[in-house]
């Protein structure tokens, strides 16, 4: 394969993965062996986004007509936006408690990076998955590609005080 860089300083001659394997096999299949490597992580990772046991829902039954679905995501260590954003939707109290009552929030991920308060942003949205069910809310987070760049210990975009704010 001639040198096809995809992801900085990574090609297909010589694929390094971020847990610091290195990919030995001929040239002819090594693009076979990144893609099963591809699959094999989109299949974990879809095996995370099942549900564990799926709730029949129907729309036309009362119960749910007062419940409202919000979607907040790429928050990024802002931690003062994200309480106005959660205050503004009627999600989040002064006092930082749930009082959304039977809506459902879905965190869509990014909290982390760039900002520099991850971790008060975290500590709010757990408690707010812990206090939501109490009123038949809930409060449902996601990773997204920032999460999972440092799960693969991309810190790039990490700042020392939103580092500091998780710890």
């Amino acid at each position: 394969l001639p040198e096809r860089s995809w992801n900085k300083g990574r090609s297909f001659r010589s694929l390094r993965l971020d847990l610091g394997a290195q990919v030995c096999a001929p040239e002819s299949q090594q693009l076979g062996v990144f893609l099963a490597l591809w699959a094999a992580g989109l299949a974990a990772l879809l095996s995370f986004a099942q549900p564990a046991a799926a709730e029949a829902v129907s729309y036309t039954d009362e119960s749910h007509q007062d419940r409202r679905v919000f979607s907040v995501g790429d928050l990024h260590g802002d931690a003062q936006s994200c309480q106005k954003i959660l205050k503004s939707l009627g999600l989040m109290g002064d006092a930082g408690e749930w009082t959304g009552g039977r809506s459902i929030l879905v965190q869509t991920g990014d909290v982390t990076d760039r900002g520099d308060a991850s971790g008060p942003i975290f500590q709010s949205l757990f408690r707010l998955q812990d206090e939501a069910p109490a009123s038949g809310g809930k409060v449902i987070l996601l990773l997204g590609n920032h999460e999972l760049m440092n799960l693969q210990g991309d810190f790039r975009y990490a700042t020392p005080p939103d580092t500091a704010s998780i710890a």
